[in-house]
């Protein structure tokens, strides 16, 4: 089964999540991803492309400048309930 992480504020993962449900796989992004939510476009830090079983992807970010505990979360329709941690950012 394909999965996908996004990384984004605190709190927003199930936001996030909710609103990918309803996506189908050919709505991309403008860098070619699957399951991003348009409404939630400035506030994800960083997010990888449609994996499949055995892929990787590597995320380089710079990190937040604001201390806090992110989130990321699988955007894959039904995925975010499970799917998801947290991304400590400190000083």
């Amino acid at each position: 089964m394909p999965h996908n992480s996004v990384i984004a504020p605190p709190g927003k993962h199930m936001e996030i999540g909710t609103a990918a449900m309803t996506m189908t796989p050919d709505k991309l992004d403008k860098q070619g991803r699957a399951y991003m939510p348009a409404a939630f476009e400035k506030q994800i830090l960083a997010a990888t492309k449609l994996l499949e079983p055995g892929q990787k992807e590597t995320i380089k970010l710079k990190a937040p400048s604001q201390p806090g505990e992110y989130e990321f979360v699988c955007t894959f329709p039904g995925h975010a309930v499970l799917m998801w941690g947290t991304l400590s950012v400190g000083r």
